[in-house]
């Protein structure tokens, strides 16, 4: 918990599920992308370390789901979601892609999984007798915002990329370097955001308690 306010009547901050959870993600995220880049002159065992990664961040990302969309029928269609996506991913890791070459068919399916969350969070949002949940929810559109954006835009980015190639390889690749560059600014910006809005909205609450 952190105390916000003068020392003789301090706001106790206590930050909810979803605010630990991707302070988290995100340092996590960090110590992968370093280890990666140490990993540099080992490509199988990087290659294999990206893919264990990106199962373990669609999983995380169905966990936040589970916790934001509050009634039992939407938990449900997380579960479910969650147990295929688990499913694919051990066999796709093991038997079909391999760990030693990138599973570009985990990140497909987990991505248009992601997205489809996305619009069903949305749309519990707008129909708002349908949102149970204490995370605010200039929060959770932020992070949803941020989910949507990116993996919409890196399933469109890959496919244009595999018509460029063939054209011309350098151009494709800086195109979509550059893409994949700004989604990355727009995902974690994203979740910047929503903790900042978490925490702020928690700050009020304690001040007009």
């Amino acid at each position: 918990a952190i105390y916000i306010g003068k020392p003789s009547q301090p706001i106790i901050y206590k930050p909810s599920v979803l605010n630990r959870w991707l302070i988290l993600f995100l340092w996590t995220t960090v110590v992968v992308e370093m280890t990666g880049k140490l990993l540099g002159t080992q490509p199988v065992v990087k290659v294999a370390m990206y893919n264990i990664w990106n199962g373990i961040e669609f999983v995380f990302y169905f966990l936040c789901f589970y916790h934001i969309l509050g009634s039992k029928r939407r938990k449900n269609v997380v579960g479910l979601f969650l147990l295929v996506f688990i499913i694919f991913f051990s066999g796709n890791f093991f038997i079909w892609q391999g760990y030693g070459e990138y599973n570009s068919h985990t990140y497909t399916v987990g991505a248009s999984i992601v997205i489809f969350l996305c619009l069903l969070s949305f749309y519990d949002i707008l129909s708002s007798d349908k949102l149970v949940t204490i995370i605010p929810v200039q929060s959770i559109c932020f992070f949803l915002g941020g989910l949507l954006i990116f993996y919409a835009g890196t399933i469109t980015n890959a496919a244009v990329f595999n018509r460029m190639v063939s054209k011309n390889v350098d151009d494709a690749i800086r195109l979509y370097k550059l893409i994949n560059h700004n989604l990355n600014v727009v995902l974690y910006g994203g979740i910047v955001i929503s903790l900042i809005f978490d925490i702020r909205s928690k700050k009020i609450a304690k001040i007009f308690h």
